[in-house]
């Protein structure tokens, strides 16, 4: 009768022993992988953040050709027209581009939560940049916009026509802090 007494509990023993090394394996991969997507996601986070920076850059230099050329005097806004419309468009496809490439970027910094600092601070920098880029580029349309209709307004001859973008049309709060940055 202890023989059968001993073979079941031997046999409970290994059940629970394969039970148990299962479960570890499973953590163990479960682990890796998550390891793995984390060192993806960073790999994926610094690339799309050194493209982030190169357009923010030419985004800046646009910018500045931007203020360069377009001017509140009515007749330097006639005479510069289709330089600062090619400087919009010009900013816009800056604008397009930047919107395409940043998805990670974007997903990352407002739904994950990292214990790399250098991740960290790259989406800080990141989300204060982008929502500040946004809302620039919303306001200087708003503004040449405005601009040409007291344009149009004070001269009959030739009308002046609005920039529409294509991209963004509304101020950005990228953090949902209450702050618009740029704006």
């Amino acid at each position: 009768m202890k023989k059968p007494y001993y073979f079941a509990l031997f046999l409970v023993i290994v059940a629970v022993l394969m039970i148990s090394s299962g479960c570890f394996l499973m953590f163990l991969t479960s682990y890796r992988n998550d390891v793995h997507t984390q060192k993806e996601i960073v790999l994926n986070v610094r690339k799309e953040y050194l493209a982030f920076n190169d357009q923010t850059k030419s985004f800046e230099e646009q910018l500045a050709k931007f203020q360069e050329v377009f001017g509140f005097y009515f007749e330097d806004m006639k005479e510069n027209q289709e330089v600062t419309l090619d400087t919009l468009n010009q900013i816009e496809q800056i604008m397009i581009d930047m919107d395409s490439s940043t998805s990670v970027l974007k997903n990352t910094c407002k739904t994950s939560s990292f214990a790399n600092s250098e991740i960290m601070t790259k989406c800080a920098v990141f989300q204060k940049n982008y929502e500040t880029i946004i809302n620039t580029y919303v306001k200087m349309i708003l503004c040449y916009n405005h601009a040409v209709d007291e344009y149009n307004a004070w001269t009959k001859d030739e009308v002046l026509h609005h920039f529409t973008s294509q991209v963004r049309n509304s101020y950005l709060d990228f953090d949902n802090d209450g702050i618009y940055l740029g704006a």
